[in-house]
């Protein structure tokens, strides 16, 4: 229990400090994914919006953040506490299934996990493929970012014309998140 306490006030320390940098973050989060991996975390209600914050976290750093730490490692012990907390709270529920919450943090999770080790064997058909699935869940990978990579596994596979397909969508995400600033700024004008 003082694990699962110690990875909640993880979460509670980056929510508040919103202007850190990815240096001082990264290390807290993989500290937190490292403490939920050696201790039971909770698996409740209460505790999906904690998994999913920390889900987050892990699967949309930077491609400089994830030089940062082993992410790898990180992915994959990240995934074994959601298989963990899915066991138990099919034990706990009463209708012996996990919430489509947990799932979808599970999946998402589970795709970067078999991204990264696709990537690490060469098997670029199929890294490509899981980066393509991984765009199913924008809620837990931002949508740039899942689109930036699966066009960089498509290319890497091959496949120019999906790879310069899905980096259009990427610049659209792009262009847009810049209109909204664009619209944010030229509101503050007196």
């Amino acid at each position: 229990m003082l694990g699962l306490t110690r990875c909640l006030c993880f979460i509670q320390l980056l929510r508040r400090d919103k202007m850190s940098d990815e240096e001082t973050i990264i290390p807290r989060v993989d500290e937190a994914v490292r403490t939920l991996h050696k201790r039971a975390g909770l698996s409740n209600d209460a505790a999906m919006s904690t998994y999913g914050k920390l889900v987050h976290s892990v699967l949309s750093r930077s491609q400089e953040g994830e030089r940062l730490s082993d992410h790898a490692v990180v992915v994959a012990q990240l995934r074994d506490v959601l298989y963990k907390v899915a066991n138990q709270y099919r034990l706990q529920s009463p209708s012996k299934q996990s919430s489509p919450e947990l799932e979808m943090l599970l999946m998402a999770t589970h795709y970067q996990h078999m991204l990264l080790t696709c990537q690490a064997q060469g098997l670029k058909d199929l890294a490509a493929k899981c980066s393509i699935t991984l765009l199913k869940y924008p809620d837990v990978v931002q949508a740039d970012k899942a689109f930036y990579q699966a066009g960089l596994m498509c290319k890497t596979a091959g496949d120019k014309n999906l790879a310069f397909m899905l980096w259009n969508r990427y610049e659209e995400i792009g262009q847009r998140g810049r209109d909204k600033w664009m619209a944010f700024l030229h509101n503050l004008r007196p």
